[in-house]
């Protein structure tokens, strides 16, 4: 049930008592257990801003922005907080939230002078190891007036639980406006949710593991032939998911530093690289990640090893009755051709892995459809912490790359017009990096995180990035 929806089934004896709750799925209670203090489980996006549309309304960025925040978040899903349910019977449950603690939620970064890039940027990896607090809101803002290349500039972090990359970018624009003038928005929720007595709670959860299992019926009934279809691609020796090697001179546990970095592709060259190369807008960004890669283990003195490193990304399974917030992706895991040094032999690698990984994850589709029933939450916060006892997991794959959509047309956020709409992505963990790209208008904005203790500058594969999307673009007019 969606955000929508679930108001829409909402009751209020005396404004107060709530009869539909918004449960976490398994796939974000997942997220959830996944969290820790070295990978916190946040996601989020570094936001630059101009100067004014209206330069006669009074007040700086810092006002007018803290002004309109003060409103508008009320009237999107980060008016919430997470509440566990009783003994862990049923998944934890997100409960509205008509105030807000604004002055704790949004901050200003303090400054004695415009803040320069990197600066910024430190900022940006310092609040990425910083942990949310979600029973008071499941985000937090920080808001910086001034740059030293011109603008401002807001860091929105959202714990991933509540979204994933579609439902993050559904948010920011929910807190911005079309054009240069801000409109009031009503608030979601007039009155906070009240959080029922345990028996209440476990009652609704029985009824909502009958609707579920009921719901889901046809997809149970075809689970068995789902299962046949998966194993039999699997089976196939073309199909083999592939394993990411090991390179130990990079390996080991998360640390606990970052560093990020920014820069910025235009869509339409990489666009026309595609076209060229027979690609996609995906296939090209894989593919300049591993040359990037290579040459930035190369300029190490480290050999790229013998087989292909893998990237942890995902696929995207929303459909318009899911509504904006959970998480709907399947994780696919496609090669980088970081073995091979001729950008058109990498192309053609990433191509074919992107699609094998792209139909293995239409295949897995139906086998997430199980519904949940009692005490599942429990059983998988059990065996995560199984996890936890035996140390760093590996998630399959070497580094993460997420190619996440955006808005084509501009936006604003308190009259100031943004100009860019930068990740700032979580690393999973025991991963060397994250670079994740966000569309906004013309252009491709990509945010890179490393762990510093293994890759101690994100600007260093920011400029490989550059390189490795020039000789691709060179390759692609040959």
């Amino acid at each position: 049930m969606n955000l929508v929806d679930r108001r829409a089934a909402t009751l209020t004896g005396h404004g107060t008592s709530v009869v539909a709750m918004l449960h976490l799925r398994p796939e974000d209670e997942f997220l959830l257990l996944a969290h820790s203090a070295r990978t916190p489980m946040q996601i989020g996006a570094l936001l630059r801003y101009g100067a004014p549309e209206a330069p006669t309304t009074p007040g700086s960025f810092v006002e007018r922005a803290h002004a309109h925040l003060s409103q508008r978040l009320l009237a999107t899903a980060l008016a919430q907080r997470l509440v566990p349910s009783p003994g862990h019977y049923d998944t934890d449950a997100w409960f509205g939230l008509a105030a807000l603690d604004i002055d704790r939620l949004v901050r200003v970064a303090p400054q004695s002078h415009p803040m320069t890039t990197d600066e910024l940027h430190e900022l940006v990896a310092s609040e990425a190891k910083r942990e949310l607090d979600l029973n008071g809101g499941p985000f937090r803002v920080l808001l910086v007036e001034s740059l030293a290349d011109g603008g401002s500039a807001m860091l929105l972090q959202v714990h991933h639980t509540l979204c994933d990359g579609v439902g993050f970018q559904s948010i920011v624009t929910a807190l911005s406006d079309p054009t240069p003038v801000s409109t009031d928005r009503p608030p979601l929720f007039k009155v906070d949710e009240a959080v029922p007595d345990d028996a209440s709670w476990i009652a609704q959860s029985d009824r909502r593991f009958a609707r579920e299992v009921e719901a889901a019926r046809p997809a149970l009934e075809g689970r068995a032939a789902a299962k046949a279809a998966l194993a039999e691609f699997n089976d196939d020796p073309d199909h083999a998911a592939l394993r990411a090697p090991r390179i130990d001179a990079l390996a080991g546990p998360t640390s606990l530093d970052r560093s990020y970095d920014t820069l910025t592709l235009s869509l339409s060259e990489v666009r026309d690289i595609g076209r060229a190369l027979g690609g996609t807008v995906n296939d090209v960004f894989l593919t300049v990640a591993g040359g990037a890669l290579r040459s930035y283990l190369l300029g190490r003195g480290i050999d790229p090893p013998d087989e292909p490193m893998i990237a942890l990304g995902s696929r995207s399974y929303r459909q318009p009755e899911h509504g904006d917030l959970g998480n709907y992706i399947i994780g696919i895991r496609p090669a980088l051709g970081t073995h091979l040094g001729d950008p058109r032999e990498r192309l053609a690698v990433v191509k074919a892995s992107a699609a094998i990984e792209r139909r293995r994850s239409e295949l897995q589709e139906p086998l997430m459809r199980v519904p949940d029933g009692p005490f599942k939450s429990r059983d998988r916060r059990e065996r995560s912490a199984n996890r936890g006892e035996r140390g760093d997991q590996r998630l399959g794959a070497n580094v993460v790359l997420s190619n996440v959509p955006g808005p084509a047309d501009t936006q604003w956020l308190a009259g100031f017009r943004q100009i860019s709409n930068h990740p700032a992505p979580i690393l999973g963990t025991a991963m060397l990096l994250n670079i994740t790209l966000r569309r906004y208008g013309d252009s491709l904005d990509l945010g890179v995180m490393t762990d510093a203790a293994k890759v101690p500058s994100a600007h260093d594969v920011s400029n490989h990035v550059r390189l490795a999307f020039a000789a691709l673009r060179a390759a692609s007019s040959q």
